[in-house]
């Protein structure tokens, strides 16, 4: 979750291109698709867990789908390695 969410806060931060306003977001700051009447982050408390614990986000953007998909190839790889190396 702490992954995911610094992305999201460097976006904010400009770090991808404009955040603000809306309109003038590039593709890769745009939100991919809005959950947020059903399972929203910031009320639904279910949701807020599941951010904490695995970064969910109701209203994701591409750079937060690639970070999360990066982030846990390499958490797998290196736990693979890791069960590697205790098992000899």
């Amino acid at each position: 979750g702490f992954f995911s969410q610094s992305m999201h806060k460097w976006q904010e931060l400009d770090a991808f291109g404009a955040w603000s306003p809306l309109s003038a977001r590039a593709w890769h700051n745009q939100k991919v698709f809005d959950a947020s009447d059903c399972c929203n982050d910031k009320t639904n408390r279910f949701f807020v867990l599941m951010r904490a614990l695995l970064g969910w986000q109701d209203q994701p953007t591409p750079i937060e789908f690639f970070a999360y998909a990066i982030y846990w190839v390499i958490a797998l790889a290196f736990g693979f390695v890791m069960v590697g190396r205790a098992k000899k």
